[in-house]
Formats: structure tokens, C-alpha cells, sequence
């Protein structure tokens, strides 16, 4: 994918995050064990499997000739590949990483290398996807503009890494998800969902082409460890494909200032990259990977680096930004940031109950390249035509939309708001929600039930805000 997505409903990067405070911060499922908690501390990778050719092996429900995957079942249905498995290429960490990494059960929540940084700057902590992660520090409408006008640091190192190596690790990543991975070149990053068989998207992610023989992943942090094991379950190819989560941290540098502070850090080179490129580059001794994506529709970088360097880097960026205006931003601003954009957040406007097709996702939907997992779900959905869509929705008199609220049409429930707030940057009160198609339609009006009242709702285009 090139420059900007040409669907409102883009979402140029992935992260969970719940609209603070209008929204709840949803408590994790699943959050990571003692365990798991030290890797990411001591930057070890927690899963490795291996997928290849290997005669008399079990064929993985995507099928494919000739090739099929090396692993062995264990209890909680996550799969790995012994170091000791013939005709394995796998020389990870030990058989049961990635059954620890899909069983994160945990009396307490994990905590992120820049965690003390947090406490330092006063930040409100809130329990999100098994992470003690900043909700808000100085104010959620103080911390959004900030990144509207100046630049704003994020900690988002609680999102999944999942690396994939070998002869055919293009082609076993782009038969896991809907985009193409082919039509990229190395070095560019890619938007995309990734859909079970029933075509209904298991996570949406941004895909990294590092090379022809290797891909990066970033994947939602709730999602983890069901996107691993979905891919392990669906890989059909020779590619190695690794667990990276605990080994990475993850600082997001956006905001109309942005590329300025990071040519202070990194220099011009890196600075001027156009969006959806990556490059590696070099902080504090250690290489890291500089991506020019976002979840926010400000410009700027998502710096991926190893844990041990994660408060330098913060630091650093801290110091050379001090005139630029530079500070922390929450989870709350964060979220009100990428709904003024129209993004989509996986367990609010997406989850497996949705299509790319009702999301507004097609254009990252290509139905024209080879199988991929979910393609012919969706291609039947597509002709026998899209019962709903998701929308932008404006609301009036002074009804401030939350998820879950009704959305009618003529005293008819027609649909539910699954993400909204009051926008911090035109004041105007926003939703996305599913409708039915034939109710999609730009200016159809449409009422929200607002706490028992009935609130006048028009459709509109999204973003919802112009950049």
C-alpha cells in the first residue's frame, strides 16, 4: 500500500485501545502469565513454529499441495515445533513458549519497559489487555490536541510482533491475509485484516515487507495469541514463523511536529520517508525498525525497538522536543484521536461477527489474488450483497453517542453505535455504527438513544475530521 488509504474506515495501524473517558477501558480476556512477563523484560522471543515440506505430515486446514505444516498439538490447542521434530528448521526457544504465550492468565497485569516513565509523569494506570498502561496523563483534551498542534510520545508496547522467515514467506503471509503482500515492494508496509473461513476478520494489522524471504507483523495486543495460533493453524508454506511480542517495545512519535522531533533523533534521511515505508535504523547501540505509520492521521513514526533501550529512546525524545511542545499521550486520546479519523478498533467497530465487506475494509479486500483464508465467504457475501454497513454518524442536540447505543429509524432498532465520543477537535458529537445498506447512504437520517432519549442522527462522511 502506498501513501493514505482511500477508505475512510482505514486504519493505518492497529492497537486496542477503549475511548477514555467516554468509553470503559475493557478488561482483558487474557493477559500474560509471571512468566511470559519476565521474557518481554529480558527481551526473548515467547513462540517459534516452523512450516515446510515434510512427507507424511499433517496437512493444515488451508490444504495446498506439497507443503504442510511441522508442528504438534498440545493441550491448549496452541502449536509449536520441537527443536527435536525431524525435518524441522526451528531453532527457537522451548516446545512450551507458545502454549505459555496462549494460556496468559495472570493474577496481575504485565508492564511495559516504560512503565516507571509512566509513574514519573504522573500518568492515571488502568488494567488494559493484561498491561498497566496509561489512560490519561495531564488530560485526555489536553494530550489530543497536543498531537493535533505539536507532537505527542505514546507507549504502545503492548502490541504483538510476529515475524515470518523463509523461501516462501511471502506467499504464506499473504494467503493469512486479505491485502496483497505482493503488490509492495521491500521496505513498505501494508494495512490489512485477517479473516477466518467464514470470512469474518479474526484481527486487523500492519504487515511489514522487510525483505523478499521476510515479513514483520504488528498485531492488536487483546489478540495475541489468537492471531499467532490462527496463523500457525492456517501457514501452508516453507517459512519459519515466530512470536515476537516479549521481545519488542513499541513508541509512537505523531503529530504536525512529529517529523521535526525525529530528525533530531534519527536525522533527515529516516524523517522524510513517505508513509507505510520502514527502514532499519540504529538508537543506543541496537538496531530498530522506523515505520512511518500511525493510528492517529497526524504524521510521524512507529518506532519498534528492543526492550532494553525503550526509556533511552523516550528520553532522548523528550530532550530534543522540549520547544516543539512535546508530552505523553494516553490510551484515552489515543482512542479519540483515531475515531476523529474514522479507524476502526478491533472489539468495537470490528471483531468476528463482522466482514471486511460490512466494515468498509474492501479496499483492503482483494478478492482478484490467489486464495487467501476467508475469501470465498466473502466472495459469496459480495454477490449475494452486504446487509449492513458500518457509518459515520453525527448527532445532534447534544446527545454524546457511547457504545452499544441504539440506532433507529422510525422508531425501528436498525443497528448499534460501537464507537463514540464527543470530538475534542470540533466539538461535535461522532459514531460509527452499523446500519443496514440501504440506510448507508451520506445525509439519511436516523435517531440514537441517548440514555432513554431519542437523539436526531444524520450520516455523514468520514473522517470526521480533514487532514
Amino acid at each position: 500500500m502506498a501513501p493514505e488509504p482511500p477508505s475512510p474506515q482505514a486504519t493505518p495501524t492497529t492497537a486496542s485501545h477503549s475511548a477514555a473517558p467516554t468509553l470503559a477501558i475493557p478488561r482483558p480476556l487474557l493477559t500474560r502469565s509471571s512468566d511470559v512477563h519476565e521474557r518481554r523484560r529480558a527481551g526473548a522471543p515467547s513462540g517459534h513454529a516452523t512450516v515446510g515440506p515434510r512427507p507424511g505430515a499433517r496437512r493444515p486446514p488451508s490444504g495446498g499441495e506439497g507443503a504442510h505444516i511441522v508442528v504438534v498439538d498440545v493441550p491448549s490447542a496452541a502449536r509449536y515445533c520441537p527443536r527435536s521434530s525431524p525435518g524441522s528448521r526451528a531453532t527457537g526457544p522451548s516446545r512450551w513458549a507458545a502454549e505459555r504465550r496462549q494460556r496468559r492468565v495472570a493474577v496481575s497485569p504485565n508492564r511495559t519497559p516504560l512503565y516507571d516513565v509512566h509513574v514519573r509523569l504522573g500518568a492515571r494506570i488502568v488494567d488494559f489487555a493484561g498491561f498497566e498502561m496509561p489512560v490519561q496523563y495531564s488530560g485526555i483534551l489536553a494530550e489530543h490536541q497536543r498531537v493535533r498542534e505539536q507532537v505527542g510520545l505514546f507507549d504502545v508496547s503492548h502490541m504483538g510482533e510476529v515475524r515470518v522467515r523463509g523461501p516462501e514467506a511471502l506467499d504464506v503471509v499473504n494467503r493469512l491475509i486479505t491485502n496483497d503482500l505482493h503488490r509492495v515492494s521491500d521496505g513498505r508496509a501494508l494495512y490489512t485484516c485477517m479473516c477466518a473461513e467464514d470470512g469474518t476478520i479474526v484481527d486487523d494489522m500492519i504487515v511489514y515487507r522487510l525483505g523478499p524471504e521476510e515479513v514483520f507483523i504488528c498485531v492488536n495486543a487483546s489478540n495475541a495469541a489468537t492471531d499467532f495460533a490462527h496463523m500457525l493453524a492456517h501457514a501452508d508454506g516453507d517459512a519459519t514463523l515466530e512470536d515476537e511480542g516479549d521481545a519488542w517495545s513499541q513508541i509512537a512519535v505523531q503529530g504536525p511536529k512529529a517529523p521535526e522531533l525525529l530528525e533530531r533523533v534519527f536525522g533527515p534521511e529516516l524523517a522524510a520517508l513517505k508513509p507505510f515505508r520502514l527502514r532499519e535504523a540504529r538508537f543506543d547501540g541496537a538496531t530498530v525498525y522506523y515505520a512511518t505509520t500511525g493510528y492517529t492521521g497526524e504524521r510521524g513514526a512507529e518506532i519498534y525497538l528492543p526492550n532494553s533501550s525503550a526509556v533511552a529512546l523516550w528520553e532522548a525524545l523528550e530532550e530534543a522536543g522540549g520547544d516543539l511542545g512535546v508530552g505523553p499521550v494516553g490510551l484515552g486520546a489515543r482512542d479519540t484521536l483515531r475515531l476523529e479519523m474514522g479507524y476502526c478498533l478491533y472489539g468495537n467497530d470490528i471483531d468476528r461477527t463482522t466482514t471486511p465487506l460490512e466494515a468498509g475494509l474492501a479496499w483492503v479486500t482483494r478478492l482478484d489474488k490467489p486464495a487467501f483464508v476467508g475469501k470465498d465467504a466473502i466472495a459469496r457475501q459480495l454477490a449475494a450483497g452486504v446487509p449492513r454497513k458500518l457509518v459515520g454518524l453525527e448527532v445532534g442536540d447534544r446527545g454524546i453517542p457511547r457504545h452499544g447505543y441504539a440506532v433507529l429509524h422510525r422508531d425501528d432498532v436498525v443497528g448499534a453505535v460501537t464507537s463514540g465520543t464527543r470530538s475534542p477537535t470540533t466539538g461535535r458529537d461522532i459514531a460509527l455504527a452499523y446500519v443496514p445498506t440501504s440506510l448507508s447512504e451520506v445525509g439519511t437520517e436516523l435517531t440514537v438513544d441517548v440514555r432513554g432519549k431519542g437523539k436526531p442522527a444524520r450520516v455523514v462522511p468520514v473522517p470526521f475530521l480533514a487532514r
